[in-house]
C-alpha cells in the first residue's frame, strides 16, 4: 500500500513539474546564419504579425534583407496548411534586444507581405518594407 501511495504521490509532482513549465519562452532559431527569436505571433482574421528579436549583430541592411527573406518563408511555411489560397497580410516587426522589444523600439523597422494576393500571385509578394539600418 505504501508503494502505491509513493508512486501516485511520485506521479502527481511529476506532472506538476511539467505543468510548471513555461512554454512561451521563445527558442532561438537559426536564420540566415543569424540566430532570432520569434518573441511574439498574433495571428488574427487575415493577419500574422510576428514580433522577432535578432541577437546576433547586424552589420549592413543587406544582413537585414537576408533575414526577413529568409524569416517570411520560414514564417510561412509554420502557417501554410492554415492559409492554404486565403488572402493573409504579413507583417515582420524587427528588434534588436529583448528590451527594445519590451519598449516597443521598433530600431530595425518592419515589413510586410501580401500572402496569396491574388490568383496571379500566390505565396509571398512584397506589401511595404520599412527596414531601417543605421551604420
Amino acid at each position: 500500500m505504501r508503494k502505491f501511495i509513493l508512486m501516485i504521490a511520485f506521479l502527481l509532482f511529476t506532472l506538476g513539474l511539467v505543468a510548471c513549465k513555461d512554454g512561451n519562452d521563445p527558442t532561438p532559431i537559426v536564420i540566415a546564419d543569424f540566430s532570432v527569436l520569434i518573441v511574439d505571433e498574433v495571428v488574427t482574421f487575415n493577419t500574422i504579425d510576428t514580433f522577432v528579436v535578432i541577437e546576433d549583430e547586424i552589420t549592413s541592411i543587406d544582413d537585414l534583407n537576408e533575414i526577413v527573406a529568409s524569416l517570411s518563408g520560414h514564417i510561412y511555411e509554420q502557417h501554410k496548411d492554415d492559409i492554404r489560397s486565403k488572402t493573409y497580410v504579413l507583417t515582420i516587426y524587427l528588434y534588436p534586444t529583448q528590451e527594445a522589444y519590451e519598449l516597443e523600439a521598433n530600431d530595425y523597422g518592419y515589413i510586410a507581405y501580401w500572402i496569396n494576393r491574388n490568383l496571379e500571385t500566390p505565396g509571398l509578394s512584397l506589401h511595404q518594407s520599412s527596414i531601417i539600418f543605421a551604420e
